[in-house]
């Protein structure tokens, strides 16, 4: 289990409505598309926001984020 900080940068117009998602990338594969959600009203300007991503992969990973 990977606990994922994301923070929205406070300068003027950030943040996102949008639904966003994560894949962990490793040198054995990648992870299936992994959607960042929870209670909260995420990905607002300033903001910081915390996730607990399900990780099965154990070696060195890349994030990629869209």
């Amino acid at each position: 289990m990977w606990n994922t900080w994301i923070w929205t940068s406070d300068i003027r117009g950030a943040g996102t409505d949008s639904n966003v998602f994560m894949v962990l990338y490793g040198y054995k594969g990648k992870t299936d598309v992994v959607p960042l959600k929870n209670k909260s009203d995420n990905f607002e300007q300033g903001e910081l926001d915390k996730f607990k991503v399900k990780n099965e992969m154990q070696n060195n990973i890349f994030l990629k984020c869209n």
